[in-house]
């Protein structure tokens, strides 16, 4: 029974993930930059899994990415598997403890992924690759970490209430 209500817990996850970037992505952007939710939950859910689990969890969630955008079908699939297989490398070794270091590694892992699709967006926005990364990359770099900052300044306070309570 255990088992089931994580899996259940998980499908939500997944689904609040997809219609987070769907939705709220599209409508708080800023100059055509918004943060990458899937990204963000993909790396907080690989904080301590294996590589193994990670690359999966981000090779999934960005094909469904893929199939929901209207873009290049496994782009988002590929840049999250290498971004997370990278990720479980640095991290698969020492805990990730602490807002400094989880921002750090979102940060980084938001910096890979978006190096690794402004390689291929550059056609299609007829621009160099420099100029592409700094004008879209790094700036979705910076705005997923900052959502990811305040989520995580979220949830440990939820933490520090519920642990008050109790």
């Amino acid at each position: 029974m255990e088992s089931v209500v994580k899996w259940i817990v998980r499908i939500i996850g997944v689904y609040g993930l997809i219609v987070a970037q769907t939705f709220v992505a599209s409508k708080i952007r800023v100059l055509g930059v918004g943060p990458d939710f899937i990204l963000l939950g993909v790396v907080i859910w690989s904080y301590g899994r294996t590589r193994v689990q990670s690359v999966a969890a981000g090779f999934f969630m960005g094909l469904f990415q893929d199939l929901a955008g209207m873009g290049l079908i496994g782009l988002n699939a590929l840049a999250k598997a290498v971004t997370c297989y990278l990720l479980g490398a640095w991290i698969s070794d020492r805990p990730v403890e602490g807002l400094g270091l989880r921002s750090v590694t979102l940060f980084t892992a938001a910096v890979i992924h978006s190096l690794i699709v402004s390689l291929f967006f550059t056609r299609d926005a007829n621009m160099g690759y420099p100029v592409y990364l700094f004008r879209y990359g790094f700036p979705q770099a910076v705005y997923t970490t900052l959502t990811g900052v305040l989520f995580f300044l979220l949830a440990l306070t939820w933490e520090m209430r519920m642990r008050d309570r109790s």
